[in-house]
């Protein structure tokens, strides 16, 4: 695209920001986190310095500045440099811009290629036409293939993916220890009251023998076996460690859905696909 102050970006996302519109003109712009960038965003999946706005001799062009998210337009990859159109979309996180120019005498550049022809329409509110998948090659060189993009995003997907699986192991074990813990206190239990009930028919029988003994007796009754006492002790025991176990298993299991939300919320599965 060549350029006159007519040309712009539009913020289509985040909300906070949509329908922002910054020119384009002589200087380059920066776009991140950080509180130097021309395009600061208070966005988690921004490089504090994630990209740069370029104006070469007319032509605006976007540059990932080794980003750890990517840069994307029309949901392509950056991979480097990619010249821009009328119309073409930049996401990077959850922030996404669209080059816009006003009815000026600004100068479009048609698209690099036609439409494949097996492209799917875009659907979702915004129903707007989009160029076509275009495939720019920008300052290569001999012998080199820039593909810091796609690396950027398998190496995200793997983050993530990492993540899950430790996540996964995490309700593995909560759930082994939930049922095992559940196992333990009933057998505890029922041995506890196995004990407890031998133990309080033994006191029973020693109250009923001292008061059906004849006068004058001096025997003294028969105590109960302390066998019945040592098992109800047991029993409560073996029912304490199941509760233990089961509470564990209950924290972990709720440990591990709170990082499972927060995951989807801070890495979800394609930041850079949303319908608005």
């Amino acid at each position: 695209m060549q350029t006159d102050h007519s040309t712009h970006v539009t913020v289509l996302a985040p909300e906070s920001d949509h329908d922002r519109r910054y020119q384009l003109g002589e200087d380059d712009l920066l776009v991140g986190r950080a509180e130097a960038c021309d395009l600061r965003f208070d966005d988690p999946y921004l490089s504090r310095v994630h990209a740069k706005l370029e104006v070469r001799s007319g032509r605006v062009r976007i540059r990932d500045l080794g980003s750890s998210g990517g840069t994307w337009v029309n949901d392509e990859p950056v991979d480097g440099v990619v010249e821009l159109h009328a119309g073409d979309v930049v996401t990077m996180g959850r922030v996404r811009l669209r080059v816009s120019t006003d009815d000026s005498g600004t100068r479009v550049l048609p698209p690099a290629g036609p439409t494949p022809a097996g492209a799917r329409a875009r659907t979702g509110t915004d129903r707007r036409a989009e160029p076509g998948v275009r495939y720019d090659v920008d300052e290569q060189r001999a012998g080199t293939i820039n593909n810091v993009g796609r690396d950027q995003y398998n190496a995200y997907i793997h983050q993530r993916e990492s993540f899950l699986r430790e996540i996964a192991a995490t309700r593995t074990r909560a759930r082994w220890l939930l049922w095992t813990g559940f196992v333990v206190f009933a057998l505890g239990f029922g041995v506890q009251l196995f004990g407890s009930m031998g133990f309080m028919q033994g006191i029973t029988g020693a109250i009923d023998e001292g008061f059906t003994a004849a006068p004058g007796t001096t025997n003294p009754p028969t105590l109960p076996s302390m066998g019945s006492f040592q098992l109800a002790f047991t029993g409560a025991a073996v029912s304490s460690v199941g509760v233990v176990l089961f509470v564990i298993g209950l924290v972990l299991h709720v440990v591990a859905a709170s990082r499972r939300k927060r995951v989807d919320r801070e890495m979800p599965a394609r930041p850079w696909s949303h319908d608005y």
